[in-house]
């Protein structure tokens, strides 16, 4: 059985107390040359009720990654965009007439930021970005994947401190990395109008990162039901949502050019023979977050 909202929240402020108790304990260590006995077993039952508590939230699979980095700093997928995920794949299961138990949704919050997230049976069970939004696709100004052993190369090679190569990945990488004059997709949109070179190969290594990971995901899932976009991007640019479409043909995807003009608003986008739903639906986390509010509260009562 699922969850409740608000039993997942109470286990996450369960374990953000802990955490804090833990990097108490941290602090008091540090400040003195030895650990006494009952610090150690105090972080010790800590853990392992975080370990609880963790699997409890995440389920067996996320339990498996717990380890030695988790446990010294609590290092693991946490993926963002989570509230529009969750927002659209419940959405587009009531615009449809579906039932979330036995569908299989690839949600695509793509804009200057952007995630791409599996869910089966109305469960996430991946997402493109992991501990930081850095991971995954490429963005407005984040790189998403890169391989680790380049960030050391350029490490060494530039001197680098940790902050500065954060704020080269973070900040001058992705779209505007490559196109190097906006990190914006609508100019970025004009200039491959204008056929500009380094445009079209920026756009299509945008477009690249999205498709790969409907790929993936559909793998993972044994198939898909459902492809949708929102986000800014998502939700207003047709020729994203087309580009990243355009090779997903051995899924069975057919994009309708007439249905895919839509501008945020709720829409199938897919022709009627296609195997696989193409949708827009227009996200809404500020009533998810209002809704989960109130549940929460309501639980208090």
């Amino acid at each position: 059985e699922q969850t409740s909202i608000s039993k997942r929240a109470k286990i996450l402020l369960e374990l953000l107390d802990k955490e804090r108790e833990i990097g108490e304990i941290d602090r008091k260590i540090q400040e003195k040359t030895r650990t006494s006995i009952d610090e150690a077993q105090k972080q010790y039952y800590l853990r392992e009720q975080m370990k609880v508590l963790s699997q409890e939230l995440y389920g067996d699979d996320s339990a498996d990654e717990i380890d030695e980095y988790y446990e010294k700093y609590g290092i693991r997928r946490y993926g963002f965009h989570g509230t529009s995920h969750r927002y659209v794949s419940k959405r587009v299961c009531e615009f449809l007439g579906i039932p979330q138990e036995g569908s299989k949704i690839i949600t695509c919050h793509i804009g200057n930021g952007g995630s791409v997230a599996a869910i089966k049976d109305g469960k996430c069970i991946d997402t493109s970005m992991g501990l930081t939004p850095l991971e995954g696709l490429m963005m407005g100004t984040r790189c998403g994947d890169i391989d680790g052993g380049a960030i050391l190369y350029l490490m060494k090679k530039e001197g680098w401190t940790p902050d500065e190569a954060s704020n080269v990945l973070n900040k001058k990488s992705g779209v505007l990395g490559i196109f190097r004059k906006s990190s914006d997709m609508r100019e970025l949109e004009d200039a491959v109008a204008r056929g500009e070179e380094v445009a079209i190969r920026t756009e299509n290594m945008y477009f690249y990162r999205v498709t790969k990971y409907i790929g993936a995901y559909a793998a993972a899932m044994d198939g898909v039901d459902v492809i949708l976009f929102t986000g800014g991007v998502g939700e207003n640019q047709q020729t994203a949502r087309a580009g990243i479409c355009k090779t997903l043909g051995y899924l069975g995807v057919k994009l309708d050019p007439e249905r895919n003009k839509v501008r945020s608003k709720e829409a199938i986008i897919s022709t009627d023979d296609s195997k696989v739903k193409v949708v827009v639906i227009p996200t809404d986390e500020e009533l998810m977050i209002a809704t989960d509010t109130m549940n929460i509260l309501n639980e208090k009562k």
